[in-house]
């Protein structure tokens, strides 16, 4: 299923590579954890990047214990050209959500004020499910395409192309379009997703990228979480 949605807020940034991201969402969450998080793993010499680095965002819901989560930030890459096929996807919960979704958002950068860029979309972590983010406790909807993913799944888009993206959204020109992967939760007394495993294929050979970006929503299943205390939630 693919649903376009207009908005009138800015779309994506491309961050320009890892370091940029992690600032953006770090400035944008609701709720941001420690970073003492092991880094990114990934196969020896593997070509796909998600700009994603340690530490990890949480969110907190609506005041009931059954609710829909979404993280995103994952903006996947392919180093030095070419493409690669995502042909699996294992989530690695310490305190698992009843659901789990990987979505697929593409969206443009809409020229901005140079001296207000650079205006993101990245969708750091809102409430609600794609792709219309129209539960009543949601802040949507949010402009872009949304498709849910279907494995496998081609990454073409190039680092070199998205570090001169950037560069056009610095000077406030239009840029796009940008991928990002969303993850969206179903979730009922909270859920913590440790990281997430991309297996792909490159030209012949076989590798794999684990993020080590913890997504966090909170419940009374957590609360002693950093990201979570004082916070409590009521039945549904």
């Amino acid at each position: 299923m693919e649903t376009s949605i207009d908005g009138t807020e800015g779309a994506g940034r491309k961050p320009r590579r890892r370091a940029l991201l992690v600032g953006l969402a770090l400035a944008v969450a609701i709720g941001v954890l420690g970073s003492g998080y092991t880094l990114l793993r990934r196969s020896p010499n593997g070509p796909l990047d998600t700009h994603t680095g340690a530490g990890g965002i949480s969110i907190y819901g609506p005041e009931r214990a059954r609710y829909r989560a979404t993280f995103g930030s994952i903006i996947p890459c392919v180093e030095k050209g070419g493409s690669i096929e995502i042909t699996d996807v294992t989530y690695d919960y310490s305190v698992p959500a009843r659901r789990t979704e990987l979505w697929v958002r593409t969206f443009d950068v809409p020229a901005q004020n140079p001296k207000r860029a650079i205006n993101s979309g990245v969708l750091t972590n809102p409430l609600g499910s794609p792709p219309r983010f129209d539960e009543p406790y949601a802040d949507g909807p949010y402009p872009g395409t949304f498709t849910r993913a279907e494995l496998p799944l081609t990454i073409t888009d190039t680092c070199e192309e998205l570090d001169a993206l950037h560069d056009q959204m610095a000077e406030g020109r239009a840029a796009g379009p940008f991928t990002e992967l969303l993850v969206s939760m179903k979730v009922d007394g909270g859920a913590s997703l440790e990281s997430v495993r991309f297996d792909y294929e490159a030209g012949l050979r076989k590798y794999y990228l684990v993020t080590a970006w913890q997504y966090v929503a909170c419940g009374d299943r957590i609360q002693d979480h950093d990201g979570c205390r004082g916070r409590r939630q009521r039945s549904p």
